[in-house]
Order: C-alpha cells, then structure tokens, then sequence
C-alpha cells in the first residue's frame, strides 16, 4: 500500500508541475498577444493622424486608408481571438 502511496503522490505533483509549466507559458503568450495589438493600434492610429492631418505632407485616400484600418482589424482580432481560444480552452 505505501508503494502506491507514493506514486499517486508523485503523479500528483508532476500533474502540479506540468499545471505551472503550462500557466507560465499561457501568461507569456498572451502577453505577446497584447504587445502585438497595442503596436497594431498604434500604427494604424499613425497613418490616420498623419493622413488626417496632413502631416509632413502624408495623405492617404479615404479608400484605402478604410481598407488599412478595417482589413487590418479584422485580421488582428481575428488572429488574436484565434489564439486566445486555443491558448485559454480546456481539453474535454
């Protein structure tokens, strides 16, 4: 009975240690994930200040500066919603 004590106990802690490992690594994750899109949001409010404003003579027509901005976000959230569900789903 003490044999099987002790590998019950020893599963238990590798099912803790692979628990953490893998906690770490979805926390490191979506980090990256949130670095991407706030350098995402970042760009594109660029090209809209910098067209909208005209500045340093840097005009986008309103054509593709709604196609950067609208295909952009679409792709980025997509792709972001797309790892976050694999990343923060459960196995059944």
């Amino acid at each position: 009975m003490p044999e099987q004590a002790r590998r019950a106990d020893e599963k238990t802690q590798a099912d803790i240690n692979a628990e953490t490992t893998e906690t770490a690594l979805r926390r490191l994750y979506a980090n990256r994930i949130l670095r991407f899109l706030e350098i995402y949001g970042l760009v594109v409010a660029t090209f809209t200040a910098l067209s909208g404003f005209g500045l340093w003579g840097f005009k986008m027509q309103s054509q593709t500066l709604i196609t950067l901005v609208g295909s952009t976000a679409v792709a980025a959230i997509g792709l972001a919603g797309f790892i976050v569900k694999g990343l923060f789903s459960r196995p059944q």
